[in-house]
């Protein structure tokens, strides 16, 4: 089993997206999404699982182009909180010896700059052993950040803004109809919406 070692600085990244931080949180957590960016220069993703929940492992395997090496990058979600932060672990395996485990920390925050909407994003890493460890990994990361934002959606800020409120309204209505909480759940749809049964079969003509 890997052990956390740090012996050398974390490596940490800061930068903005023009893209909603719900955007980002799905790029960091859908498989569908992941393999886009998160592999290497020089390689491809050819599996992606991913269990998204504290506790749920997550697992990549990429190939290099020429198809003669294949490595793995593995570990566990250990926090998650929609649009605002990732923890996991991360681990290397077939880089030579197995990688130690590394821990990732991921934050979203809105940017209100009148520019539309964006999202800063704060990466940072620990657990790395060696400054030659962190070199390498923070030029990795920032050739897949390059990447992740060919992935975004780009557009007119306006409907990127629509999209969000969209999504809010629906988180809102499945936390309420989690707990069965009627009124709660019909207020994202209509303030003035009311419920009713009829008191009679319709009939169709």
């Amino acid at each position: 089993m890997s052990t956390m070692l740090t012996t050398t600085e974390p490596i940490v990244i800061e930068l903005d997206f023009a893209a909603s931080p719900a955007a980002l949180y799905e790029r960091w957590t859908s498989a569908q999404y992941l393999p886009a960016w998160f592999a290497a220069e020089g390689y491809t993703t050819i599996a992606c699982v991913a269990d998204v929940r504290p506790g749920g492992a997550w697992s990549m395997t990429f190939r290099r182009h020429d198809g003669n090496h294949t490595y793995v990058e593995r570990g566990v979600f250990c926090a998650l909180e929609p649009e605002r932060r990732i923890v996991m672990t991360l681990t290397q395996v077939g880089l030579g010896d197995d990688g130690p485990e590394t821990l990732i920390t991921v934050t979203f925050s809105g940017l209100n700059n009148g520019a539309g909407m964006g999202t800063h994003m704060r990466f940072e890493q620990t657990g790395l052993i060696s400054d030659e460890h962190r070199a390498g990994n923070d030029e990795g990361w920032r050739g897949c950040f390059r990447k992740l934002e060919h992935t975004l959606p780009t557009g007119d800020p306006a409907a990127q803004a629509a999209e969000q409120e969209i999504r809010d309204l629906f988180r809102a209505w499945s936390d309420a109809s989690a707990v069965k909480d009627i009124d709660a759940s019909m207020a994202p749809i209509a303030d003035d919406v009311l419920a009713y049964e009829h008191q009679m079969p319709l009939a169709y003509h």
